[in-house]
C-alpha cells in the first residue's frame, strides 16, 4: 500500500488563511448559540485540543508534520476563542 497525500492547502499562507477564515466563522456561529467565553477558555481549551491531536489522535507518530498539525488545530481554537470573546466586548 502507498500512503495517500492529502493537501488542503498548498502553503503555509493559504492555510492560515483558512484557518483564519473557518476560526471567524465558527465564533460566529458559538456567537449565534450565546455561548460564553473567558480568560479561562482562551487558554486551556486550545492546550485540550493540542493534547487530544498530538496524544489521542497520535499526532506523535508524524513527528514534526504531526507537531505543527496539533499547534494548528491548537491555534484554530485560540482564535475561536479570541474573536468570540471580541464578539461579546467589541
Amino acid at each position: 500500500n502507498f500512503p495517500v497525500f492529502h493537501y488542503s492547502a498548498p502553503n503555509l499562507k493559504t492555510f492560515l488563511n483558512k484557518l483564519n477564515n473557518y476560526s471567524t466563522i465558527r465564533a460566529q456561529e458559538l456567537f449565534k448559540q450565546k455561548t460564553k467565553v473567558n480568560l479561562f477558555d482562551i487558554i486551556i481549551y486550545p492546550t485540550a485540543k493540542f493534547i487530544q491531536y498530538y496524544f489521542w489522535h497520535l499526532g506523535f507518530v508524524d513527528g514534526i508534520p504531526g507537531v505543527i498539525i496539533c499547534l494548528s488545530m491548537s491555534f484554530y481554537s485560540f482564535l475561536v476563542r479570541c474573536k468570540l470573546w471580541q464578539l461579546y466586548h467589541v
